[in-house]
């Protein structure tokens, strides 16, 4: 180190000399810590910007001092907007702000559940207007105290995004009761009545040949279901494989997919209508998407009345080809329509057991659209129809 007092006895060039080397020692050192304290700051606020957590940070009265990105796009704001304003004007969410207080009272961390109401961006109408909805987001928050080097308090709070978690835990047990429930059915039927010709009835041909009348249509549901089960297993299982894809005519696969519902079609005197140009072609897996169409067209059949018309519309933009299948059937209620795509999911279970189906229809049309790189939305409201909107890259 450099004794500032010896200056005042410095004499001759050689010591001036002997300082002006120290001194550029001294500037280095001093220039190669502070590089590496800015290179470990912006490492950490790297770090604190790229944490897949969102994480604020509050003082003791609960005004925001940090918060990273993750945080910033969970309660879409902007960087600007946040100066100087509370933990409650940011999240709007009482729950939260009482997590914060209590960490700050009991002076140790705190650990929640909780959820909150997100606004997300929702099908578009038939006139193209965008349509908001909301959905519940699940956090697991984890708070924490630190003292600054000033003595500072600051609550630290962690928020991490379980909604996929939970969404997929329920959706496990529903599909367990659901499968259960479905497979249940048939089974109880077909036994019932083989055990029904067995202690006699068998004797009866009249009564025979309708008991096993039945136990043929049980049977054709219960194969129904473990085809469309496996189906269904067999796209999740390719979600992450590329499909093979064909430049193809729409309107192919369109009168294809119409021919093999066309006895459903000419039961209850159903109208197609077609609006789309015969030269629109789409980049697809023709028996994908073909079974797609059929799946949307059967349910369209099945949940309208008589004599009601169905519109399949198609339209070709740069990035992608548009295909929608609107019907004048019962609609989906609005808190229904983010679980109709689920396995075995129906709005009227009772209705939707009465006019057959297996329940699977939907989720595996979604997945195909999924295969696709594709999306899938719906435009409905409840006793106005439905519109079935896909979207597949060009």
């Amino acid at each position: 180190s450099l004794d500032f007092k010896s200056l005042k006895t410095i004499d001759g060039p050689s010591e001036i000399y002997n300082l002006s080397i120290n001194l550029k020692k001294m500037s280095k050192t001093l220039e190669s810590k502070f590089n590496s304290a800015i290179r470990q700051r912006k490492e950490l606020e790297a770090v604190f910007s790229s944490l897949i957590e969102s994480i604020i940070v509050t003082d003791e009265n609960f005004i925001i001092k940090d918060i990273n990105q993750a945080a910033l796009n969970l309660f879409k704001i902007t960087n600007n907007s946040i100066s100087e304003i509370s933990l409650i004007q940011l999240t709007h969410n009482s729950e939260l702000n009482g997590i914060a207080e209590k960490t700050l009272t009991a002076k140790r961390s705190q650990y929640k559940t909780i959820m909150l109401k997100e606004q997300i961006l929702g099908s578009t109408d038939k006139f193209e207007n965008q349509k908001f909805t909301s959905r519940d987001l699940y956090l697991e928050v984890n708070t924490s105290l630190i003292q600054t080097e000033d003595q500072s308090t600051r609550i630290i709070l962690v928020l991490h995004d379980i909604t996929q978690l939970k969404t997929l835990e329920r959706i496990r047990k529903d599909f367990v009761a659901n499968v259960s429930h479905e497979l249940k059915t048939p089974v109880t039927s077909i036994m019932g009545f083989i055990e029904t010709l067995q202690n006699g009835a068998i004797n009866n041909k009249k009564d025979s040949l309708e008991f096993l009348n039945i136990i043929q249509s049980q049977s054709i549901s219960l194969d129904l279901i473990i085809k469309d089960l496996l189906s269904l297993s067999s796209l999740e299982s390719s979600e992450n494989t590329e499909i093979e894809l064909e430049e193809l005519n729409l309107s192919e696969i369109v009168s294809s997919a119409i021919e093999v519902c066309h006895k459903d079609i000419g039961k209850k005197k159903t109208e197609i209508q077609l609006s789309f140009p015969d030269s629109l072609t789409v980049r697809v897996n023709p028996i994908l998407m073909e079974q797609a169409i059929i799946n949307l067209i059967s349910n369209a059949v099945r949940y309208s009345p008589e004599k009601s018309r169905i519109t399949i519309y198609g339209e070709s933009f740069q990035d992608y080809n548009l295909i929608k299948i609107t019907d004048n059937g019962p609609g989906i209620p609005e808190k229904d329509i983010p679980r109709v795509f689920e396995r075995f999911y129906t709005v009227n279970k009772a209705r939707s057991r009465e006019l057959g189906g297996t329940g699977l229809g939907l989720a595996i049309v979604k997945h195909i659209v999924l295969a696709h790189k594709g999306e899938i939305n719906i435009n409905s409201k409840d006793g106005m129809g439905t519109e079935f909107i896909i979207r597949i890259p060009s």
